[in-house]
């Protein structure tokens, strides 16, 4: 069943009966409607400061029991000072998310300082549509920006047992259910295939953040690049996605990210840009020569191969070989490939190469370059970055 939801974004807010929602969910639909903000122990809870458009829109409707539990769309208009943000799960899920304390933190005014002015504009660029520009120098590390998410999407709803129809309409409502400035931020960017589908402009502008896909309108403008020079996490602490510099970027310099797996050779990274985004790369790398491309690809083939062998290494599936030599020589080819942003995963190998030949203290000095990688990407509570401070607190 379809209830009525408007095709034009700017129309009044869509609403479901509430009475069509299964009695079943009824606890966990009122546990989601009013999270209350952290409290110190032994304090009173504070009051709710959040307040969210009930009631929620559900598909499909359960009947009994026994049903699989709906995708919802749960959205809360004066979250972070009336940006809004809305959120498309299953009510266990959400109601896991906002009861987190790093959610409801979220909530709050910002307590840093913000970028203003930011160090780019937002300029046309020939080809490319929107770009970043640098209006001021960056060194490596440096913040660019960062963003809390404006629309929340389970990873699990592309496979779940929704029709097509559904789910474009879960986006739909989430969508319009936003303050009018918010909805504008999205109706702002393109989507593939479809620009004018509100599902297409969020897969095609989604960065996935944990459990979550995860729309970051700003973020979004940031264009891609094979070997870009910034990197992006997101921060769970903050509830906030991150873009980092990875190397220095001069005035005038676009300021990009990739999109892609920094491992995919050419001919993948061709194939994925046209099918996810419908364009066709022109950064350097893509523009370079047959001869460039090629030792690009060779470089990464060898780069692959260099981890199974480490990690065969350090599993014991290596035999005796040491790993030191293998994990310098990824860490050379990282450098000549460009993948600045990647170098976390590298010294992570190197660290391990030297702990298991028993030579802790060059462990830890690579561990502390380990750690500033994993600053930028994958982040700092990554698995890598986790695995390297450990080793530097040892």
């Amino acid at each position: 069943m379809l209830n009525t939801c408007p095709r034009n974004i700017f129309e009044p807010i869509c609403h479901l009966d509430e009475r069509l929602i299964s009695k079943n969910y009824a606890s966990q639909l009122k546990n989601i409607t009013q999270p209350t903000a952290p409290s110190k122990e032994n304090e009173p809870p504070k009051k709710p400061i959040a307040t969210w458009v009930e009631p929620p829109l559900c598909h499909p409707l359960p009947k009994s029991a026994s049903d699989p539990p709906p995708y919802c769309v749960w959205t809360s208009r004066n979250f972070r000072n009336g940006r809004g943000i809305s959120i498309i799960a299953t009510p266990e899920v959400a109601n896991t998310l906002v009861s987190s304390r790093w959610f409801m933190d979220a909530h709050l005014p910002p307590s840093e300082s913000p970028l203003s002015p930011p160090g780019y504009q937002v300029t046309p660029l020939p080809g490319r549509g929107l770009g970043l520009i640098a209006n001021a120098s960056y060194a490596r590390g440096d913040l660019i920006m960062s963003e809390v998410p404006l629309l929340l999407s389970s990873l699990s709803l592309e496979k779940s047992n929704l029709t097509d129809d559904e789910q474009a309409h879960l986006y739909r409502a989430a969508v319009s259910r936003l303050p009018i400035k918010s909805r504008k931020m999205v109706m702002n960017l393109h989507g593939h295939p479809d620009p004018k589908s509100i599902r297409d402009r969020f897969n095609a502008n989604a960065f996935n953040v944990f459990d979550f896909a995860g729309m970051f309108p700003a973020i979004a403008r940031t264009n891609h690049d094979c070997r870009p020079n910034a990197a992006f996490h997101f921060d769970k602490n903050t509830f906030m996605h991150k873009i980092q510099t990875v190397r220095d970027i001069k005035p005038g310099e676009e300021i990009t990210i990739s999109y892609l797996s920094h491992y995919l050779d050419s001919t993948e990274r061709t194939r994925r840009m046209h099918d996810h985004w419908g364009f066709k790369c022109t950064c350097h790398l893509c523009s370079s020569s047959k001869y460039q491309i090629t030792a690009s690809d060779d470089r990464l083939r060898r780069i692959r191969r260099l981890e199974i062998l480490i990690y065969q290494a350090h599993s014991g599936a290596g035999g005796s070989t040491d790993s030191v030599s293998l994990a310098e020589e990824l860490i050379s080819l990282y450098r000549e490939e460009g993948l600045d942003g990647a170098l976390a995963r590298a010294y992570d190998n190197l660290v391990a190469a030297h702990a298991n030949r028993g030579d802790a203290n060059k462990a830890k000095e690579i561990a502390r370059l380990g750690v500033q990688a994993a600053n930028l990407w994958p982040g700092p509570t990554s698995v890598e970055g986790l695995r390297m401070q450990k080793v530097l607190e040892g």
